[in-house]
Formats: C-alpha cells, sequence, structure tokens
C-alpha cells in the first residue's frame, strides 16, 4: 500500500508554507491540501510543483508523508511544526 502524501513549499514572495491544494492552486490551508495516495498522483503533483517553481510562485515543492489514522497530520514533527505555524510568541509572528 502507497503512503499518503502531500505537497508543500514556500511561497516566493512571503516566504510562507503552502501546500498543493485540491483544486490545483497552491494555498497555505492544510486541511485543503490534495491527498497524494498512487505513484500517478505524486507524478501529477510533482508536474504542477516544476509549473510553480517555473511561474516564480513556489520555491522547493517536496512531499510530506501523512501520518496513517492520523486524520492528516503530518508523519514528522518538523512538519507538524511548519503546518501549526512557529513555535514562538504569538507577538513575534509574521504579520499579514
Amino acid at each position: 500500500m502507497d503512503s499518503i502524501q502531500i505537497l508543500a513549499g514556500n511561497d516566493l514572495r512571503s516566504g510562507r508554507v503552502v501546500y498543493l491544494q485540491q483544486d490545483g492552486q497552491w494555498g497555505n490551508q492544510y486541511s485543503k491540501a490534495r491527498s497524494l495516495v498512487t505513484r500517478a498522483d505524486r507524478e501529477t503533483a510533482e508536474k504542477l510543483g516544476q509549473t510553480a517553481i517555473a511561474g516564480n510562485r513556489v520555491v522547493d515543492p517536496y512531499f510530506v508523508e501523512i501520518a496513517r489514522g492520523s486524520q492528516g497530520a503530518p508523519a514528522h514533527l518538523r512538519e507538524r511544526i511548519r503546518c501549526d505555524g512557529p513555535t514562538c510568541l504569538p507577538a513575534m509572528r509574521a504579520q499579514g
């Protein structure tokens, strides 16, 4: 059985974490990220990532493994932190 993954990257202008959404666009809502289950899903997503790079929209897209039975939570701590936001005081976070 293939693992479930999503495609993440960083917005070129803001630097914020973005995810390939179900509609094929890039957005910061992790809950709307497109689930990639099969090799074909990942190949399609990879092409969309390359298009986003060429269009100066996204930097460094990469696959994030999703833990099974976790209601879609990333499998690794690094990605959970990126999903939830900085581990600093709210006043220190980027505004806007």
